[in-house]
């Protein structure tokens, strides 16, 4: 605006008939409208200097516009990423606790170690198989809680390795054991004091 004024400052006698500085200004901002927008226009188109005046300072308005996006956009963007970060951080955190992830208690694993008598023996050399649900589950939780160990809960059992009364044994162990780890409702059960293969 400084530029415009100096630039149209009168040098010697000044046609009335040019625009002054404010209506110029008010042309280039878009200020104004209708006859005196249209009587501007023509005053351009038949003078020069009016005319040079107006593309300089085009020049400059848009330096400044440009200089000032720049100044206003980055805390816009600034802005809009941390409002999408925490957002993102509230879908995580929350599909964390709803799925059972780092927010929900974890269960404590329970161990015991039974000893392996007559009635365990017989349940085990019932077959091959190395998991148990159903009947057979609630049959070796029953016998588990004859022996003290509470595994209520445990609604599957699986086994490390078959039962096998011919493998040899440790001759370190005086009894055969059974180890009992129950974590996620699965009990899960090993058989010590026989060596391995």
């Amino acid at each position: 605006m400084k530029k415009l004024k100096k630039i149209l400052e009168p040098r010697g006698p000044v046609d009335g008939n040019h625009p002054d500085p404010p209506e110029l200004a008010a042309f280039l901002d878009g200020r104004l409208s209708g006859a005196a927008r249209e009587e501007v226009v023509r005053h351009l188109s038949l003078c020069r200097e009016c005319y040079e005046v107006v593309q300089e300072s085009l020049g400059d308005l848009e330096t400044e516009r440009a200089a000032v996006r720049r100044v206003v956009m980055p805390g816009r963007r600034r802005w809009l990423a941390m409002a999408a970060s925490v957002v993102l951080c509230l879908l995580v955190a929350s599909g964390l606790y709803y799925y059972g992830g780092i927010f929900a208690p974890q269960q404590a694993a329970l161990t015991a170690s039974v000893e392996l008598d007559n009635e365990l023996t017989e349940m085990l050399l019932e077959d091959e198989s190395l998991e148990w649900t159903g009947e057979k589950a609630r049959r070796f939780v029953d016998l588990l809680t004859e022996r003290g160990v509470e595994v209520a809960a445990a609604k599957r059992v699986e086994l490390v390795a078959a039962y096998d009364p011919y493998r040899p044994k440790d001759l370190k162990a005086k009894k055969e054991k059974l180890s009992i780890r129950v974590a996620d409702d699965v009990i899960h059960v090993e058989i010590k004091g026989q060596e391995s293969h």
